[in-house]
C-alpha cells in the first residue's frame, strides 16, 4: 500500500508496485491492498486536484546533456535523445521491470536487490535526470545482498553528480561537445527554453 501511495506522490515510483506485491508472503492480499490504495489515490486526485495529473508527457520530452539516452542518441547519430531514443529508454525500463518481476516471483528474497536495480534503471533510462533521482535506489542498494548493485549505483551517482554541476555546459563546450548543435539537440533545448519562460 505504501508503494502505491508513493506512486501517487511521484508517479515514477509506480515501477516498484508489482515488485512489492510479488515480494509479499501473501500476494493476493498485497494485490488487493495495492488496488484499494490505488482507488483512494485516484479519488484524492479527482476530488482535490480535479483529476489533473502531473505533466509526465512534457517531462518525458526534456533532455539533459549527459543523460544516458542523450549520449546514446549522439552515438547512434540521432543528434541526441529524439523520440525513438526516448522510447527505447522506456522500453529498456519495461524489460528491466519485467525481468525483476520474474526474479522476485521466483525468489521473493531477491526483492531488495530487484527494487534497487529497477530504480537505478528508472533513473538512468530517463532523458531528463537530476542527480538526486539516484536517491530512489540508494537504500535498496545499501541493504541488498549480494552487494553486486553497489558499484553500479556508485558509478551512477558519480555520473549524475557530474552531469548536475552548474558549470557542466561550459565544460562540455570546452571539450568540443555541443549538445544543441544538432537538429535534435536544438529542438530539445528550444522545448526547455519554452517551458522556463
Amino acid at each position: 500500500m505504501l508503494a502505491v501511495a508513493a506512486a501517487g506522490l511521484k508517479p515514477s515510483f509506480a515501477v516498484v508496485v508489482p515488485l512489492v506485491v510479488l515480494g509479499c508472503r501473501h500476494r493476493v492480499w498485497a494485490a488487493a491492498g495495492a488496488a484499494w490504495t490505488g482507488a483512494i489515490v485516484a479519488g484524492i486526485v479527482l476530488l482535490v486536484f480535479g483529476g489533473a495529473l502531473p505533466a509526465i508527457g512534457i517531462q518525458g520530452r526534456l533532455v539533459t546533456p549527459l543523460s544516458l539516452p542523450n549520449l546514446a542518441g549522439v552515438l547512434l547519430h540521432h543528434g541526441g535523445a529524439d523520440a525513438p531514443v526516448r522510447a527505447a529508454g522506456r522500453d529498456a525500463l519495461v524489460v528491466a521491470v519485467l525481468a525483476a518481476c520474474a526474479a522476485v516471483a521466483w525468489r521473493p528474497r531477491w526483492l531488495l536487490p530487484a527494487l534497487g536495480l529497477v530504480l537505478l534503471a528508472a533513473a538512468l533510462s530517463l532523458s531528463w535526470v537530476m542527480p538526486w533521482y539516484l536517491a530512489w535506489c540508494l537504500p535498496f542498494a545499501a541493504l541488498a545482498v549480494p552487494r553486486a548493485l553497489v558499484p553500479a549505483v556508485v558509478v551512477g551517482c558519480l555520473w549524475l553528480g557530474v552531469g548536475g554541476v552548474p558549470q557542466m555546459p561550459q565544460l562540455l563546450h570546452d571539450a568540443g561537445f555541443y549538445p544543441t548543435r544538432s537538429p535534435t539537440g536544438l529542438a530539445n533545448h528550444d522545448l526547455e527554453m519554452q517551458l522556463v519562460r
